[in-house]
């Protein structure tokens, strides 16, 4: 499979339809707020309260093949944070799960763009495998190991 191919051809709203996430009316009302507004459908019907942020990413995740993951319930280790730059944690909005050898597990919020970042295997000596998380999370995860990390010995302090 292709780095960003659908896997599943079917729209994110047939999917979200097919789960018994949203209806049919729900679908049709984002689809006529996406053509005034420009935002992706999956925006609209977060906003709409039609379905959660995690519905949408699942359903993401369905369409591209790739297993999503609620990245809170990890905890990443200092080795595997220390494999890619804070820089381009922020640039391809990912972080690190864990590696494996030379295979390294990436967690994406966004599954449709993950070229750029695949061409980092080189750079990276290894080859990479994704998961999928919701926005919030990754985000939430970001924060907490690169913009707020706690200390090691502060962690054993506290314990």
């Amino acid at each position: 499979m292709a780095i960003g191919q659908k896997v599943i051809k079917k729209k994110i709203g047939e999917i979200l339809i097919d789960a018994e996430k949203i209806s049919r009316e729900q679908l049709d009302e984002a689809l006529a707020l996406q053509k005034e507004s420009g935002k992706r459908v999956g925006e609209l019907l977060i906003e709409k309260g039609f379905c959660s942020e995690e519905d949408i990413i699942v359903s993401l995740a369905t369409q591209y093949g790739y297993p999503y993951i609620k990245i809170e319930n990890y905890e990443l280790t200092p080795d595997v944070l220390k494999i890619i730059p804070k820089g381009l944690i922020k640039k391809y909005h990912c972080i690190p799960l864990d590696r494996i050898g030379n295979l390294i597990s990436f967690v994406v919020s966004d599954p449709v763009n993950l070229m750029e970042l695949k061409k980092q295997e080189e750079y990276l000596n290894c080859k990479m495998q994704f998961f999928v998380t919701t926005p919030t999370s990754l985000e939430a995860t970001i924060k907490k190991y690169y913009d707020n990390p706690v200390k090691e010995e502060e962690k054993t302090k506290s314990e």
